[in-house]
Formats: C-alpha cells, structure tokens, sequence
C-alpha cells in the first residue's frame, strides 16, 4: 500500500527524505490510504490494524474535513462504520474538532 501511496503522490506536501514508511505514524498512513487510495486498500487497513483505531482516525482526521470530504465521510460511515445517522455524526465530530481548536 505504501508504494500505492507514493505512486497517488499521497505525500505531495511532504519533504521527499521524510516519506519512508518507517517514518510514518500509524495514524498518518490510515489517513491517506483512506483520502487516497481505493476500497480494496481500504478493506486491507482493517486486517493490519483494529477497526477501532481506523476509525479514530478517521474521526479525528477525515470527518473534520467536511465539506471537502463529504461523499468520502458518508461512505466510511455507512459502510465501515455503521452509523445510522451519518451526516448528523459527521457534523457533530466536526464541531468537536473546531471547539478543540478554540480552547
């Protein structure tokens, strides 16, 4: 998935000595396999890590990103994560993250 990674330019903002996946945190390598690469790496994330740790990520990560992320949002939590009210979740997490940045 890495070289996946690399070959999306997932890392386009990143100083190119740094990009090496043991650089990486855990949390930094979720997130882009999930902004940036397809279902099938996607599916391969939760046989490398527990599905409670994707999805911290992805709450803390992705959801924050709306409206950007919004179709993206709505999938992962229908599909992944079952939440019935997505976009009512979705919100919610993203007003916790901009109440976090005005403490």
């Amino acid at each position: 998935m890495f070289r996946h990674l690399q070959k999306e330019n997932a890392f386009w903002s990143y100083d190119p000595s740094f990009v090496k996946l043991e650089n990486l945190k855990d949390e930094m390598f979720i997130e882009k396999v999930m902004l940036h690469l397809d279902i099938d790496d996607i599916n391969r994330l939760f046989a490398l890590y527990p599905k409670a740790r994707i999805k911290k990520v992805w709450r803390t990560r992705l959801c924050p990103l709306e409206p950007y992320c919004n179709g993206l949002n709505r999938l992962f939590a229908y599909m992944y994560f079952d939440i019935k009210n997505p976009d009512r979740y979705i919100k919610a997490q993203r007003a916790k993250h901009i109440r976090e940045l005005v403490k």
